[in-house]
């Protein structure tokens, strides 16, 4: 009987190509929830563009406004609400007279300053609040005149409006044509780039950059290096350049002393580095971007922190460091004054603790967290997509907990859900990914080959938004089910692709599912060889626990299997401590299963044959029903 691939073979080749065409959202580091490069792209050149604009530049980037606001204005103080909520009524009563300035023909300089004295003559007069209404009519209801009054005071507007007024400062207006040209520049940079042309593409960015440097004070030139490292660190081909670019940009906000911009810098240079694997230097990025968020009392910007680093080692199977960093964004969530979003805080929150523990196969608590979670959507209103996010996530959850302990009618029903969502909802959901690799799980444990390959075929439909971790799971379906030449077609174009790229991450992956090929082809010398080049890879670096674990675990049956004892005994004892380090109790009884088998099959057969039943005893208690299972088998034997 044919089989038919979510890919024709003539594809392939463009298929893997578009591997890690990418932008990791904030679920840091996990490749299964991605928004797709090209609308983070968009947003990040329109950002560029934003900066060389003469009204949005004055405005936005902070020239003489900066002087009236003297709190930060953006996300980073959104956690005092009612502050923040004020600055943002002032901006938008400073746009609206600057702009009225700007369309009779007055340059943006002197549109500030008129805007400046109309405003403090309102203040002066009493009139600022009957003005606030008349402007903004869905202003905050809690925002009374009496508050207003003392946020004007404490954020010391009124003074800074007349340091204004009366000229105590001048600002240097770059000259119009410096601005045009840089502007023509960066226009090519980005035509150049969206073609494709990225060595001439950075060479453009690199000419703007230096030209901006010349017209403009660091902060200004910090940030466009900062937005062009980002958008060249999204894509294989540039990601080296975008570390360069980001690096620069960090090293001018730490001689400018901006922690706000400095902390920036860290997140996309932690991004970049988890791309290329580099997982110690990535911790070390996030580890300087909460310590100075944390320095600046910046509750919301900690909390957010919080949550990546769960992610960052949950997503390294290193579960019980994850519990630590979730319980704290959890109750970073719990404590946050930002009320607008404290329900979706919370309900984060709690749903990436459940995940957390699922991995350390606490069902029970797990549970716990996504009854909350979904107790929590059902008391507050969310949009479409993300209320669909959310229904898909915890009908993940809850299906592979059924699967992990056996009972695949449950699981069978909670994935029906996909059923009852809209399709388009569906292909723009970054939690589509892993519920589909989880339903295609259910099928994989019942021995349904087809049908587990016909689920993740959705995924492969559109080239651009494939997923390396989908490949690695299509080449071992293909492999259960005796399409092994395909597989291994597949994972080897694969490995041409990220050795060019030098994805760490990726190809340790990718060596491990080769070497599980090669074993499921019986062909145990070049089996071992792909599992040894998998853990030599991350040996100077904070090992994915998943893959030290399964490859160690494979390399001591196959010791066993050859009387290797002496090699066997080593690659038990690493498995047995990647395990623990892990915390998942499911691969810490794996590691027992193959101490049981060692004993066996050294002459300790009682011995072996009591633990056997030790683990099955601990699997069933503890739910854990593949486990149980596989013990069960081995016991049966004797």
């Amino acid at each position: 009987m044919s089989l038919e691939y979510p890919i024709q073979n003539d594809d392939w080749e463009d298929f893997i190509s578009n591997f890690y065409k990418s932008e990791p959202t904030r679920y840091f580091g996990n490749l299964d929830r991605l928004f797709f490069s090209k609308n983070r792209e968009e947003e990040i050149f329109f950002r560029l563009r934003s900066i060389l604009d003469k009204d949005t530049y004055y405005l936005l980037e902070s020239k003489l406004f900066s002087k009236v606001i003297t709190k930060d204005m953006a996300q980073y103080s959104k956690d005092l609400e009612e502050c923040y909520n004020f600055q943002q009524d002032f901006l938008n009563i400073f746009k609206k007279f600057y702009m009225k300035a700007r369309e009779k023909g007055i340059d943006p300089h002197e549109a500030e300053v008129r805007s400046a004295k109309i405003i403090w003559n309102f203040i002066e007069t009493g009139r600022f609040e009957q003005t606030t209404r008349v402007l903004l009519k869905d202003r905050d209801p809690r925002l009374t005149p009496e508050r207003d009054n003392q946020l004007l005071t404490y954020l010391k507007i009124s003074s800074n409006l007349v340091k204004i007024v009366e000229g105590n400062y001048r600002i240097s207006e770059p000259s119009s044509s410096a601005y045009q040209t840089i502007n023509k520049i960066v226009s090519q940079a980005i035509s150049l780039f969206r073609n494709s042309e990225f060595k001439e593409a950075i060479f453009h960015f690199e000419t703007a950059l230096h030209k901006l440097q010349e017209v403009e004070k660091e902060t200004i030139s910090l940030k466009f290096a900062l937005l062009v490292g980002t958008v060249l660190s999204l894509y294989s081909e540039t990601i080296s350049k975008g570390i360069y670019f980001l690096k620069r940009a960090e090293k001018t906000a730490r001689s400018i002393d901006d922690k706000v911009l400095m902390a920036e810098c860290m997140s996309e240079l932690s991004h970049a580095s988890w791309t290329q694997g580099l997982f110690r230097e990535t911790l070390d990025y996030l580890s300087i971007m909460i310590d100075i968020h944390a320095k600046q009392k910046n509750n919301l910007a900690v909390m957010l922190s919080e949550e990546k680093l769960s992610h960052f080692f949950q997503n390294l199977s290193r579960y019980q460091e994850a519990q630590e960093w979730g319980l704290r964004f959890l109750n970073s969530s719990i404590r946050t004054s930002d009320h607008k979003m404290k329900a979706i805080f919370f309900l984060e929150s709690n749903k990436n603790f459940a995940e957390i523990l699922i991995g350390l196969n606490s069902w029970e608590k797990a549970e716990k967290y996504l009854q909350i979670s979904e107790k929590t959507i059902e008391n507050v209103k969310f949009s479409e997509d993300y209320f669909c996010q959310i229904l898909l996530d915890i009908h993940r959850m809850r299906g592979h907990i059924e699967i992990s302990r056996g009972n695949f009618g449950n699981a069978k029903q909670l994935f029906l859900i996909r059923n009852d969502i809209n399709p388009e909802v569906l292909f723009r959901s970054p939690a589509y990914n892993e519920f589909l690799r989880t339903e295609a799980t259910f099928y994989r444990n019942q021995g349904e080959f087809s049908k587990a390959i016909a689920t993740l075929q959705p995924l492969f439909q559109q080239k651009d938004q494939i997923n390396p971790l989908n490949v690695a799971y299509l080449a071992e379906l293909l492999a259960l089910h005796n399409h092994e030449t395909e597989a291994l077609k597949i994972l080897k174009r694969s490995l041409e692709v990220l050795t060019k790229w030098n994805s760490v991450h990726g190809l340790a992956r990718t060596y491990l599912a080769l070497g599980y090929t090669y074993l499921l082809l019986e062909e145990f010398d070049e089996s071992a060889k792909w599992y040894h080049k998998s853990l030599e890879l991350g040996k100077n670096e904070l090992m994915d626990l998943r893959i030290a674990i399964d490859a160690n675990l494979q390399l001591g049956y196959m010791s066993i299997e050859k009387d290797n004892f002496k090699h066997a005994e080593r690659y038990i004892q690493a498995a047995e401590q990647y395990a623990m380090m892990s915390g998942s109790k499911a691969s810490i009884l794996d590691t027992y299963l193959i101490k049981a088998a060692y004993m066996i099959e050294t002459g300790e057969d009682i011995a072996g044959i009591n633990a056997l039943r030790r683990i099955a005893t601990e699997a069933q208690d503890s739910e854990i029903g593949y486990i149980y299972r596989k013990t069960k088998f081995r016991l049966d034997q004797f």
